[in-house]
């Protein structure tokens, strides 16, 4: 039988015991988060986790944390301890590296800015710099920031032009969701099978007919504001909001994502184990045993994770089916 293994690193401690470890992460959301569970009355490194004003942990502090079966450990979280329950049990609460673009105020007015140079005027007041991977190439014009967090203006950012923010591995990446420009830089392709991997799940299978879709696509803004809405009337509404520029032709593109979320194919998610490990914008390679014909890939939008007393599990939400 496998045996549990765990690493955790709290500013200059290092342990590898915890009672509970959750997690949730997805490209829907700005920020990772995650809770780490500890007994109260453990004795680190000579004395007790919580001392006053002398605690072991502090917010603020850098996190690792990494997981696995007999010490074949994975990262499975970064970021930074951003609250503290002193209470029995001890609760650590951390946020990924958007914690600190959430902590750093910004004012300024741009006449004309390219997002790469509005992504790096953000990252400019941080003391710990992470790299910036920004993929779409626009310019924003008449663009104010009055007295905002670094995350409320990545937060305007995609309210108004669609444009998704997220850390991966220590890196800030900003652009189009998967489903349009994503980079393969950050997709991996994993599979399950569903008779031998899969432990509960809530997924539903349905045609093509049954999945009532209309995408709305808004391109640019004021004047200069285009829009195409296509689908069912009565069906899910999803929208995209573009720069003007960003794509050459807003009626193809309202097509190709119709038919990327008007598909034949699940919805819903599964729990499995910790292995194969996923992440969001993973692709998920489902294989059904008796059903051949259910086999598909999905993008993966939402991963939770727990590891503790219950084992290593992760629930997996999918996205739009991709083949």
């Amino acid at each position: 039988m496998k045996r549990l293994t765990s690493l955790i690193k709290i500013g200059k401690h290092q342990f590898n015991f915890l009672t509970e470890f959750e997690m949730k992460s997805s490209f829907e959301d700005f920020t990772d988060t995650a809770t780490i569970t500890i007994p109260k009355r453990i004795i680190f490194q000579g004395k007790p986790i919580v001392n006053g004003n002398d605690s072991i942990f502090r917010i603020g502090d850098k996190v690792e944390v990494h997981c696995g079966y007999d010490f074949q450990n994975v990262p499975v979280f970064i970021g930074y301890v951003s609250a503290v329950q002193q209470k029995t049990p001890f609760v650590i609460e951390c946020e990924d590296q958007m914690w600190l673009l959430k902590r750093v105020s910004y004012t300024k007015s741009f006449k004309k800015v390219s997002l790469k140079e509005l992504v790096d005027f953000l990252i400019s007041k941080l003391d710990d710099k992470p790299k910036v991977n920004v993929t779409v190439d626009i310019d924003l014009k008449n663009f104010i920031i009055d007295n905002a967090t670094g995350t409320q203006v990545l937060e305007e950012l995609k309210k108004g032009y669609g444009i998704n923010s997220f850390f991966r591995d220590g890196e800030l990446y900003v652009g189009f969701s998967y489903n349009s420009q994503a980079s393969e830089k950050y997709r991996k392709t994993k599979e399950i099978i569903f008779q031998k991997q899969v432990i509960e799940d809530d997924l539903v299978y349905r045609s093509k007919e049954e999945t009532k879709v209309k995408v709305k696509v808004t391109v640019g803004e004021g004047k200069t504001k285009k829009e195409v809405e296509i689908g069912d009337p009565d069906g899910q509404e999803i929208t995209f909001k573009v720069p003007d520029g960003a794509i050459p032709n807003p009626k193809k593109y309202a097509e190709e994502m119709l038919e990327k979320h008007k598909y034949e194919g699940f919805s819903g998610s599964f729990t499995t184990f910790g292995f194969p490990h996923f992440r969001h914008g993973d692709v998920c390679k489902l294989v059904d045993l008796q059903h051949p014909e259910k086999n598909g890939s999905y993008i993966v939008k939402t991963v939770e994770r727990s590891f503790g007393s219950g084992g290593f599990r992760q629930t997996i939400e999918l996205a739009q089916k991709i083949s």
